[in-house]
């Protein structure tokens, strides 16, 4: 899911009983939700850890598990990265995952989130993944335009957009004294989105009421 900072993406999931959030960064203090806080790289792996042992478990607990951001996930998985090429290449000046001799750092990063998203889809629930947006060039052979996609560049950004079924732009638009917000799934030039199966209606709207927004939405997979 992808949309505006306050638009409401981390209140409509928390509105499943059964959701549990991997809380890369903070901001669900106002909600009540079951979560793993997680503030570096072993923390994360942790959290998934303690999923992964209970996954053959016929009563796993949760229904949903939220990503909340994969953003600062990636965040949280470079810096774990760049003091690891600091360790190997210590006559080399490694201040970013770019410094990292022959693209080693790149490798090691697609690679652990690959692997990350590969053991959260092992676990018997959905997973939800909760993107900021930014407006990246698109070069074309015969014309250049702006699209606002997923904040993850490079391999890791597509990696991370071939793993899921399901691309959920929410548009925010200011009407009168209401924000209007509307759930792309069809994608346009303007915008990244789509649904596998159409499973999701293009332009499906929420209301004031965040539960029925949230029953109506797991309605489709029902």
């Amino acid at each position: 899911m992808l949309g505006p900072g306050k638009c409401g993406k981390s209140e409509f999931w928390a509105q499943g009983s059964k959701t549990v959030f991997i809380e890369t960064e903070p901001g669900l203090n106002h909600l009540k939700v079951e979560s793993f806080p997680c503030r570096n790289w072993d923390e994360i792996r942790g959290a998934v850890g303690k999923l992964m042992k209970y996954k053959d478990d016929p009563k796993f607990p949760f229904d949903t598990v939220v990503v909340d951001t994969m953003d600062r996930a990636v965040d949280r998985a470079t810096q774990m990265l760049v003091d690891k090429g600091r360790e190997k290449y210590p006559k080399n000046e490694v201040s970013s995952i770019g410094d990292i001799p022959n693209g080693t750092g790149w490798f090691w990063q697609s690679t652990l989130i690959k692997d990350f998203l590969g053991a959260l889809e092992g676990l018997p629930c959905a997973t939800v993944l909760i993107s900021h947006l930014k407006q990246q060039e698109v070069d074309e052979i015969t014309r250049k335009y702006n699209r606002w996609s997923i904040s993850i560049g490079g391999q890791t950004g597509t990696g991370i957009l071939h793993f899921v079924d399901h691309t959920i732009m929410v548009q925010a638009q200011q009407v009168a004294d209401k924000i209007v917000r509307t759930l792309r799934t069809k994608p346009t030039q303007v915008y990244e989105a789509g649904s596998r199966g159409n499973v999701i209606p293009d332009g499906l709207k929420w209301g004031d009421n965040p539960v029925d927004n949230y029953k109506q939405f797991r309605a489709l997979f029902e």
